[in-house]
């Protein structure tokens, strides 16, 4: 097997070994994993406690070997769950930056016809968005503000679309806006360009949003969720990493609003809804990855995603 392991902060290592088949546990030949943001907060040391550690918390690959009693069969597609009970795939404990893998028989989800593996890779992100969206219990015709436009942003303001409500998403980034834009999201306002507190109230009538979203990553002020959000309105943080930045805000403008906060901070319990999303075209992903790399150039690729922070998109990775 080959792996590549983040020994210590930029230091990303190839490394080659060999996998022991046991019983109650499938091999599979890994083809796509996706590089994300906390792939790379590990890679430039935020947790050393952590290291040695193999990175990529989903993949997707074809079964290799399994036990003759196994529900899955050689050359079957499936999906390699980021979680493994409470932990989660290249944060807690190795990930999926490698050619093979043996895990276990019940940490496999078999991939739906129609989803190509470039598209599964990203079913994670659907499954947190499903969440959010529950947390929040979004209504038809409700707005919900979307700060942002990475990976987690297009996908939650189709979701909310899909459920006809009315997503306004938010940010300086003019490639994913003009993204949100072919995915057919109506409202999308530069935050450099506009002033977006005036353009949401334009929308709302005066009375701004019913909900906001946003992904706790660099250069988000919660503050300004929190203006953007009406009276009664609610309020969700989310995202995966824990290497998070700390934020603060002026809890009086959640009392005086009588806002509701809620955090998501993963789709485990929402998988499966997030598949069949992605199978019935509810909702795409194609065009969120921010380049399609092989896997052999993993040192190079982790070395450019550490130097532009601001570049939120993941990198998908063809593992050959």
């Amino acid at each position: 097997m080959k792996s590549w392991t983040i020994t210590g902060p930029e230091k990303l290592t190839k490394e080659e070994s060999t996998l022991k088949f046991v019983e109650g546990t499938v091999k599979v030949k890994i083809t796509r994993t996706a590089v994300s943001r906390t792939d790379v907060a590990i890679y430039l040391g935020k947790d050393t406690a952590k290291l040695p550690l193999i990175p990529c918390r989903i993949a997707a690959g074809l079964v290799s070997e399994a036990d003759a009693n196994s529900k899955h069969h050689k050359g079957e597609r499936v999906l390699l769950s980021p979680y493994i009970g409470n932990k989660a795939h290249g944060v807690d404990c190795n990930g999926f930056l490698r050619d093979y893998a043996i895990v276990p028989e019940e940490q496999l989800i078999t991939i739906p016809q129609g989803i190509s593996d470039d598209e599964v890779v990203f079913a994670d992100y659907v499954a947190l968005a499903t969440s959010c969206l529950a947390e929040i219990k979004l209504q038809a015709h409700e707005y919900v503000a979307i700060i942002g436009t990475g990976v987690f942003s297009l996908v939650m303001a189709q979701l909310a679309a899909y459920h006809r409500a009315i997503p306004i998403i938010i940010g300086n980034s003019d490639k994913g806006l003009e993204t949100a834009r072919d995915m057919g999201i109506s409202y999308c306002i530069n935050s450099e360009k506009q002033d977006v507190q005036e353009r949401v109230s334009d929308i709302t009538c005066g009375n701004m949003t019913d909900c906001t979203v946003f992904e706790c990553v660099a250069g988000i002020n919660p503050q300004f969720a929190l203006s953007l959000t009406g009276v009664n309105g609610r309020v969700c943080i989310t995202g995966f990493s824990a290497y998070m930045n700390k934020l603060s805000v002026d809890i009086r403008t959640v009392l005086s609003k009588k806002i509701r906060v809620v955090g998501v901070k993963d789709g485990r319990n929402t998988f499966l809804a997030a598949l069949n999303l992605i199978a019935n075209k509810a909702i795409t992903v194609k065009g969120l990855a921010n380049a399609k790399e092989n896997i052999n150039d993993a040192e190079e690729i982790f070395a450019k995603m550490a130097s532009d922070p601001d570049e939120m998109h993941d990198i998908l990775l063809v593992v050959e």
